[in-house]
């Protein structure tokens, strides 16, 4: 609405400029990690007040090129098309015909371009012609480099559907003193898994399920017991709880996205191992879990690993998922694990509420030291039972969750009380 009032305009070679910087800068940001403390909260601030200024300069430019009054309507409705037609290509097109998502990125970069040509009378009299165009054409190609590299330039594998994108990865890192050449699934920031390429590395565990784990832990404490677990987890990544598999009766995933399923199959081996008494079901997981409570299932185990730093699918976190999804799927002593390592998010006070309202007590167990041999990131696992179901990992010396704890509700939650900066 502030696009559209008043007089006097945006249309001056030096907003152009300024328009055009800030662009800049905002794609800079966008591709650059900020690691400097409460880098989360500035980076957000910075590129919200960017978008927000090109966005007020482009709708201010349609205001002020307006035609006369009698062809206001033609004028609209073909801004109008023009928006449907942008949002039709970029939702169901692109999608199908690129397995990446470069439209962000270019679209910035041509914004840029098209404000520092609308300004280049200003840095031409700034600067003169050839700093000017020599800035330009090195600020252009030092982001159009790292636009490449941030849509996954050199990725083994990439598949791209309404979910994101997804890209398999071929690294080299060191555990100890060793290379060890390792393969990892990733959407953005966020890993999904990752394996070891190297046979001798193949029968250790990587990344967040290493040996300790919260869930390693817990089942390295149910095969101390010879028990034989019936478990069901929602989100596969790269299907690594099937290293698990043997020690297991029955292991039965849900999978929301049908090209991490693909991926897997494909280009990792955790699948491979034990067909026989595994399986992937594809959907929501919330919706598959409710419907095999009333079918009469019933599981020692359910892990929850669907959390992602970018897109947290809150309808599991709730108490209604609890009663309804939960705890009807598991046995008198089971165990619920939830994999809630975060960059930007503490969500362990949520589950810990949740737990609370039915009765139930948590183990939070983070996992902040490597042991030797191992190549694993720090994790927070966040285990629910009862006080016989946890006694094994209590007698170790973890310490059953005392601090603060969030009640959500489908209707009622706010991500605002778990930010981590």
């Amino acid at each position: 609405m502030v696009a559209y009032r008043g007089r006097g305009g945006v249309r001056s070679p030096v907003w152009a400029v300024v328009v055009g910087v800030v662009t800049m800068i905002t794609l800079s940001l966008l591709l650059n990690p900020l690691t400097i403390a409460g880098g989360i909260l500035i980076k957000g601030l910075v590129c919200g007040a960017g978008f927000l200024l090109i966005c007020f300069w482009f709708h201010r430019q349609l205001y002020e090129q307006r035609p006369a009054t009698q062809y206001l309507g033609q004028y609209y409705t073909l801004v109008t098309i023009g928006g449907v037609v942008g949002s039709v290509i970029v939702t169901f097109i692109l999608p199908l015909a690129l397995n990446t998502r470069p439209e962000l990125f270019i679209s910035l970069v041509g914004i840029a371009l098209y404000c520092l040509w609308q300004g280049r009378n200003v840095l031409v009299g700034y600067f003169g012609p050839r700093v000017s165009v020599a800035v330009v054409v090195l600020s252009m190609a030092i982001l159009l480099v790292q636009s490449l590299l941030a849509m996954g330039a050199g990725a083994v594998a990439r598949e791209r559907n309404f979910y994101g994108v997804l890209r398999v990865v071929d690294s080299e890192t060191y555990v100890g003193e060793e290379v060890v050449k390792m393969r990892a699934l990733v959407s953005g920031s966020t890993l999904h898994g990752a394996e070891a390429l190297d046979k001798e590395w193949q029968d250790r565990l990587l990344s967040y399920y290493s040996m300790s784990s919260g869930l390693g832990l817990l089942m390295q404490s149910v095969a101390e017991r010879d028990e034989r677990p019936r478990v069901a987890g929602v989100g596969l990544g790269v299907g690594v709880l099937n290293y698990y598999c043997e020690d297991l009766e029955q292991l039965d995933y849900i999978e929301i996205n049908p090209a991490v399923y693909t991926l897997a199959q494909e280009y990792f081996t955790f699948l491979d191992r034990c067909p026989n008494h595994s399986g992937v079901t594809l959907g929501d997981g919330r919706t598959n879990l409710e419907a095999w409570s009333r079918a009469g299932r019933e599981y020692d185990m359910v892990i929850i690993d669907a959390f992602t730093d970018d897109a947290i699918p809150l309808h599991l976190l709730t108490t209604e998922a609890f009663e309804r999804a939960y705890l009807p799927l598991l046995s008198q002593n089971g165990v619920l694990a939830f994999h809630v390592t975060n960059r930007h998010l503490e969500l362990t006070p949520v589950v810990a509420g949740a737990a609370a309202q039915q009765g139930l007590h948590t183990l939070e167990i983070r996992s902040d030291e490597v042991k030797e041999g191992e190549r694993a990131y720090r994790t927070t696992w966040v285990l629910i039972g009862t006080k016989q179901a946890l006694a094994p990992l209590v007698n170790q010396g973890y310490e059953l969750y005392g601090g603060k704890t969030i009640l959500w509700t489908d209707t009622k939650s706010s991500i605002l009380e778990v930010l981590d900066f």
